[in-house]
């Protein structure tokens, strides 16, 4: 092979890695220019994302499917397909599927890549341990009636064996329509007599609401008055010098998720403490206990260092 044609071969070749360049530039463009995935229509850009069920409570390792979908300005439901799933504690999985190992309260997080408007959604999970003592469930409301198609949440509170109120962790069934891991149900098209069902997540204690649909149903039952569920100290630990003091603080976490004032019987270890919160250090090093206990049970726990004098 001559030198001239080898050297003909070779221009030609830089001719063409700068074509090649501008079809790729050129097709990014496109892409970035719609803000979509390339197989997402064009409908879906500006809706916004939901994600469901918004609330839950689940048992450590408890896999929970959590799904995500577009919502438009007519508010038709879109199906998504660029969400991104994270966690602020506990394990997701890129479809959704949601477990923690370690009680607590995280945020689920659905992230859009492509598309405008809101682009993001959080749901709330509270992890607790399994609960070994428990003697029943509730479900609420109970009855309940439905227009076909209509939407309800329902909600499981436990009852331990000595008769105070507990979170628990239910898996929901439903017939005559369908129902999330949340408990929201949604009445199918068939009136008649239907029943939702909470069963215990690691157990075997159940309890069932019966629902009727029916094609003119009255409004629904105004929803229960929130229960307290638990009880939250504040600080959570801290250290002190000898003779130091702390005002310490306790509110009520209800069942509806909010917070409300909660009166509570204050008691000390290694100090003393007023009926108002006001902890005052002993003189004797160490680690003591802060503890606020409402009149229906539910109680927390503060963690004092006291340092020597």
């Amino acid at each position: 092979m001559t030198y001239t044609f080898k050297l003909s071969r070779r221009l030609a070749a830089s001719r063409l890695v700068p074509a090649a360049g501008v079809l790729l530039l050129a097709a990014c463009g496109a892409d970035a220019g719609t803000g979509l995935a390339p197989d997402q229509p064009a409908d879906v850009a500006n809706a916004t994302v939901v994600v469901s069920p918004k609330r839950l409570t689940a048992e450590v390792y408890q896999p929970t499917r959590f799904t995500a979908f577009g919502l438009s300005s007519d508010g038709d439901s879109l199906a998504l397909n660029d969400i991104e799933w994270s966690a602020t504690g506990g394990s997701v999985s890129r479809d959704g599927l949601f477990s923690a190992s370690d009680p607590g309260t995280y945020q689920l997080v659905a992230l859009r890549r492509y598309g405008k408007g809101k682009k993001a959604d959080t749901s709330t999970v509270v992890v607790i341990p399994p609960t070994p003592s428990l003697a029943s469930i509730t479900v609420s409301p109970d009855p309940a009636t439905l227009a076909p198609g209509a939407k309800l949440a329902f909600a499981a509170s436990g009852t331990l064996s000595d008769g105070s109120a507990t979170p628990v962790a239910v898996t929901w069934t439903a017939t005559g329509g369908s129902i999330d891991a949340g408990g929201l149900y949604t009445a199918g098209a068939t009136t008649g007599s239907f029943l939702v069902i909470a069963r215990q997540s690691s157990g075997t204690i159940a309890d069932t609401a019966r629902v009727t649909i029916q094609t003119e149903a009255p409004a629904p039952a105004p929803a229960p008055t929130p229960t307290l569920q638990a009880v939250v100290l504040t600080p959570g630990s801290l250290s002190l010098a000898s003779g130091a003091t702390q005002q310490f603080s306790a509110a009520g976490k209800l069942s509806d998720g909010s917070s409300a004032s909660v009166a509570v019987t204050y008691t000390a270890t290694g100090g003393t403490i007023t009926s108002g919160g006001l902890y005052t250090a002993g003189t004797t090093a160490g680690t003591y206990r802060v503890i606020a206990r409402a009149e229906s049970g539910q109680a927390d726990t503060a963690s004092v260092t006291v340092a020597a004098p």
